[in-house]
């Protein structure tokens, strides 16, 4: 093997219902199809639990939802339940970040 293999991946997940992991940018050279070779992966089915979701109890997928709170818990150091109340965990981690750097 004489040159190296980069993968760049996406994930996109979609009210705890639907998981989009896929390598295409969002340009002419991933969308024209005749440069870049592109694959994406949709993982959904029913919904399985119910979670809190904006103060309200809503029916979602299970495995949507564990990816979502496991890369949560990964980035933000934190368990978020709710995924409205991720943006403000994520605000309050780039303000810090912002900081580490100016």
């Amino acid at each position: 093997l004489t040159e190296q293999i980069y993968v760049h991946s996406k994930l996109m997940i979609v009210d705890d219902e639907k998981v989009f992991i896929g390598s295409a940018n969002i340009n002419d050279r991933s969308m024209l199809g005749d440069r870049d070779a592109e694959i994406c992966a949709l993982i959904s089915g029913p919904p399985t639990i119910s979670v809190p979701i904006n103060g309200r109890d809503t029916r979602v997928n299970s495995f949507a939802h564990d990816l979502r709170r496991d890369l949560f818990r990964e980035h933000l150091k934190s368990d978020v339940e709710d995924p409205f109340d991720a943006f403000n965990a994520f605000a309050s981690e780039a303000q810090k970040n912002t900081g580490l750097y100016h």
